[in-house]
């Protein structure tokens, strides 16, 4: 299976969608053009764990358990389609997806098209990928892996990428999975493991999908001034 897999995988993607079989390879040409691959409401865990397969990172770790935190109950939904596997996102800027187009398959990084956020004193910010990892500027700080609830935000699967910031400086995009109740574990690209405690309750409330204490309505995913998302955005920034 693993010398299967390694040649295979696709060439730009640590983790894919489901698929019908682990040797498939959507989107990318000419093997993947118009390939078939499973509708939301059919999806098996079978289907999710050939995405795992499929990955460019799994010919490294040959174990899709590895994929799942023991503390992610969504195995368990009532409903099928939300049974999501996969505990785990890889955030954009570690070159999961934080980009603007991607050109030239199986091209790695866009020649152009770089996304930039606006920042507080009126300035912005332009994004790097990392590519390699060279690029990674002070990796005991830069996190490669969160857990992030796919579920929470009716997805029937994680979509491998952890992205922050697209409503500007100061918001979430995707937000870290509350398996561990007001805290997650993420790992970092020196190899070391952390739980980084939340303490901000609009970061504990979005976690969890509840609204604010004394209201009916959810924290909106733009949190000026929040330190949990400052937190996340400074290990975001994978070439800062």
């Amino acid at each position: 299976m693993s010398g299967e897999c390694s040649r295979t995988s696709t060439p730009y993607r640590w983790v894919e969608r489901p698929l019908y079989k682990d040797t498939d390879n959507p989107g990318a040409p000419p093997e993947g053009y118009n390939s078939l691959f499973p509708w939301d409401t059919e999806l098996t865990q079978e289907y999710r764990l050939n995405g795992i397969r499929a990955g460019k990172l799994y010919p490294y770790v040959e174990d899709v358990t590895l994929y799942h935190c023991p503390a992610d109950k969504n195995l368990n939904s009532p409903l099928p389609t939300y049974a999501a596997y996969r505990s785990y996102s890889i955030p954009g800027l570690m070159n999961s997806e934080d980009f603007t187009q991607r050109t030239g398959w199986p091209g790695y990084v866009p020649p152009y098209g770089w996304r930039t956020v606006a920042l507080p004193d009126g300035g912005s910010m332009r994004l790097k990928l990392a590519e390699k990892r060279q690029d990674i500027v002070s990796p005991a700080r830069k996190y490669v892996f969160v857990e992030e609830d796919g579920a929470s935000a009716n997805q029937p699967y994680n979509l491998g990428g952890f992205v922050l910031m697209l409503q500007g400086y100061w918001s979430w995009t995707d937000w870290p999975a509350p398996y561990h109740g007001n805290q997650s574990v993420l790992g970092f690209a020196d190899g070391h493991v952390d739980v980084q405690r939340w303490t901000d309750l609009r970061t504990i409330c979005i976690m969890k999908r509840q609204p604010l204490p004394g209201t009916t309505v959810l924290p909106s995913m733009i949190q000026p001034d929040n330190p949990d998302l400052d937190y996340m955005r400074r290990g975001y920034l994978a070439c800062e």
